[in-house]
């Protein structure tokens, strides 16, 4: 039997249903730690019964991610976004400003097969990718209070930081045992021309060179080569709103120099309290 296309109104209904779920999500994240139990939990049931009927095998896993938050607390925070987004300045910040926990850059992750390929400008192909995710879900997976900015552009590679062995393109690939619930996304969403102007300005003006662990990036994007960038924005796919606290950093964009400076300040307070973990007194 063919299916039945959804009408405007069953759309618009279902719509409203995933806007209803990632705001109680978003909800459960910023008051995990702070408000009474009673209320929380209302949230996860409502969450639950949104989870019930919409059919997103990961909005039951945020129904069990949300109720570990608040029995356990988070426990790693991974960045995510496009080259050029700044996720290594963010989560650099966000480890500084929760003062015990510690940073450490994907990109380290790589194997050598992968520096090499995208030193020479090469994208990375989806079989390249699994062994990075996979070490950047055991980086989480093997410690509390853990920052890292791994891109993680692909629903599929999210399951796998979370805990899914596996690159695995079927719809249930969130239903999976075990997991590290602790794990939260934050997501960082930059426009191409924005990302691009800001690769390209490091590449070429030295003060502003990208480093990893104190030397030269191995990734170089210019204007006259944006390969691997175009490649990256061609495969973004937009965490679900009960997947990834999400913040758009032009928000945060000074635009009345030349070339626009951020608020970084800001972006980290607004991101703490959306993970319920602002500093008291800050």
């Amino acid at each position: 039997m063919p299916h039945k296309p959804q009408s405007g109104n069953e759309q618009g209904s279902s719509a409203k249903l995933i806007e209803q779920a990632g705001e109680s999500w978003r909800t459960i994240v910023a008051n995990h730690l702070t408000s009474p139990t009673r209320e929380v939990h209302s949230e996860i049931e409502q969450l639950n019964d949104l989870a019930e009927r919409i059919n997103d095998p990961s909005l039951h896993f945020a129904v069990r991610q949300a109720t570990h938050l608040v029995s356990e607390g988070i426990s790693g925070i991974n960045i995510m976004g496009t080259m050029g987004s700044g996720k290594s300045a963010v989560g650099i910040a966000i480890a500084q400003a929760l003062g015990t926990w510690s940073y450490v850059d994907a990109d380290t992750f790589h194997p050598a097969e992968n520096i090499e390929k995208m030193r020479r400008g090469e994208p990375l192909a989806e079989n390249d990718r699994l062994s990075f995710l996979k070490a950047a879900a055991a980086f989480f997976r093997s410690g509390h209070a853990r920052v890292s900015s791994c891109s993680a552009l692909k629903d599929s590679y999210r399951a796998v930081i979370h805990g899914n062995p596996s690159l695995s393109h079927e719809g249930t690939r969130w239903s999976f045992p075990e997991a590290t619930l602790g794990l939260v996304t934050v997501c960082l969403v930059k426009p191409f021309e924005a990302a691009l102007s800001e690769l390209d300005y490091a590449e070429k003006h030295a003060h502003a060179r990208r480093t990893l662990n104190d030397s030269e990036h191995f990734i170089h994007v210019t204007r006259e080569n944006p390969t691997i960038l175009e490649k990256q924005y061609e495969i973004f796919e937009q965490p679900k709103p009960w997947q990834a606290i999400t913040l758009h950093t032009e928000h945060y964009r000074d635009t009345s120099t030349a070339r626009g400076s951020y608020d970084t300040d800001k972006m980290i307070d607004d991101l703490l309290g959306a993970l319920g973990m602002r500093v008291p007194g800050s």
